[in-house]
């Protein structure tokens, strides 16, 4: 019986690990999770990319490898679904009166709750001046699109069909072009 060399298979299975992290950490950064895209960038070819992308979703140490990294990551910023809806409902459910005291001046940035200063973008003051003398403050509030907030909750408690038409209790009330109310 010939003796197999003792580095036989050793180089090819460090290629296929570098390869595999490689795709892991190609299909990791890609927003879209586009697994053929991650095997062209790991060195795959693009005519067996899909394939191989395929092969490698479904293999237990990428599976494994892939879920561990996205907790580490969501978990290093702390993203939950919770801490998520948490934000959206405080854009929300965001009051405009909060952002006033009693007399009807502007809160300092300092003295706003919690709630209503996430629900703000930005928040400016500048000092109008005259010959080096402070004579004026221009405040400037700035919110986020509570439209967009209320429509995205909307979307995760599935209040849209999938053509975008608003659902009420199981009817169909108000289509996209609103040429269908009911």
């Amino acid at each position: 019986m010939r003796k197999q060399p003792e580095n036989s298979g050793k180089t090819s299975d460090r290629g296929a690990t570098a390869r595999r992290e490689l795709f892991i950490a190609a299909y990791l950064g890609d927003a879209k999770k586009n697994g053929t895209k991650a095997a062209i960038a790991a060195g795959f070819s693009e005519k067996t990319a899909a394939q191989k992308a395929n092969t490698l979703l479904h293999e237990l140490a990428v599976k494994a490898a892939i879920e561990k990294a996205e907790q580490e990551l969501l978990n290093k910023h702390r993203m939950t679904a919770d801490s998520v809806l948490q934000e959206l409902s405080r854009i929300v459910h965001f009051d405009i009166r909060k952002l006033y005291n009693p007399d009807g001046t502007l809160k300092g940035i300092n003295e706003l709750d919690d709630d209503t200063a996430a629900a703000l973008s930005s928040f400016e003051i500048k000092e109008i001046k005259a010959d080096g003398t402070i004579i004026g403050l221009t405040r400037k509030v700035k919110g986020h699109d509570k439209n967009r907030a209320i429509e995205s909750a909307m979307k995760h408690f599935g209040l849209f069909d999938a053509d975008n038409t608003l659902k009420v209790s199981g009817s169909v009330i108000i289509s996209k072009d609103d040429s269908e109310l009911c």
